[in-house]
């Protein structure tokens, strides 16, 4: 199934282009580990689920996406980062992403970390570069939070050690959930959403990450054999049945619940 259409999805690409072109002047010392960065974010195009999941957030405010296309350009590149890291013989060991070969595959482990810590780092650049101070520190400590200890960091750290199924879902929520709140919260705290406002767009961020994370767990099963599908699938299926419901319910109390919603919808149908 297609993702739901970016609107902004040229715009976007220009900035990322934008940024690589001025990389260009560092020279050619520096050019297999540009083309390392470039390579996971173009891996990542197809989607582009969390600039997406920006515009929506947006969208529900009936707000510009322009004003915050270089928050959604140093997400993407947080997200490129923890690929490139995720896929790495020390954690997940993967040889391929999205039917391409995974970054250290291509350009072998030590430039590939350097390439994720560079993405990284860029992610920062990025926001110094685009946001006067009183948006910077707000949209800084959002992502900062979302990708460190308190995020992204800390859930992949439970999830490559030992965790009880009880800590399962916490593990969710930091790993794959916490960038998809700064998504959403960044903006809203920006923009100076009404508190109560705020609750329910941190509610709908939160739901909206386990979702996507069962989601994809479903998808998993298909390569797991006929008898983990049989057990594990109607578990997962009424877990993201509750879910969406839970999502949907709470994106009717937006001033336009129609952009998140539309969300919820598809990842259940993507499922």
């Amino acid at each position: 199934m297609l993702t739901p259409e970016f609107k902004h999805r040229e715009l976007f690409e220009t900035e990322l282009k934008t940024y690589f072109e001025n990389q260009a002047t560092f020279g050619a010392a520096h050019g297999r580990l540009i083309e390392a960065m470039q390579y996971t974010m173009i891996q990542t195009s197809a989607k582009r689920f969390r600039p997406l999941l920006i515009e929506r957030t947006l969208g529900s405010l009936e707000e510009d996406y322009k004003n915050f296309v270089h928050y959604a350009l140093a997400i993407e590149m947080v997200h490129g980062f923890s690929l490139i890291h995720d896929d790495l013989p020390c954690m997940d060991d993967d040889d391929e992403r999205r039917g391409q070969p995974t970054n250290h595959k291509v350009f072998g482990e030590d430039v590939a970390l350097l390439a994720g810590d560079a993405l990284l780092n860029a992610s920062y650049e990025v926001l110094l570069q685009s946001y006067g101070l009183d948006k910077l520190k707000v949209l800084m400590v959002e992502l900062v939070q979302a990708t460190g200890v308190a995020g992204m960091i800390g859930g992949q750290a439970m999830d490559v050690g030992s965790i009880t199924e009880a800590e399962h879902e916490k593990m969710l929520v930091l790993k794959t959930g916490a960038l998809m709140k700064a998504c959403i919260m960044g903006p809203v705290k920006v923009l100076g959403v009404d508190p109560k406002l705020q609750n329910i767009y941190s509610k709908i961020s939160t739901t909206l990450g386990l979702c996507f994370q069962v989601a994809d767990d479903i998808q998993d099963l298909g390569q797991d054999g006929d008898q983990a599908i049989a057990i594990e699938k109607p578990k997962l299926l009424f877990r993201l049945d509750d879910l969406t419901g839970r999502g949907v319910a709470l994106c009717q109390k937006l001033k336009d619940p129609v952009p998140l919603t539309e969300l919820f919808l598809w990842n259940k149908e993507r499922a």
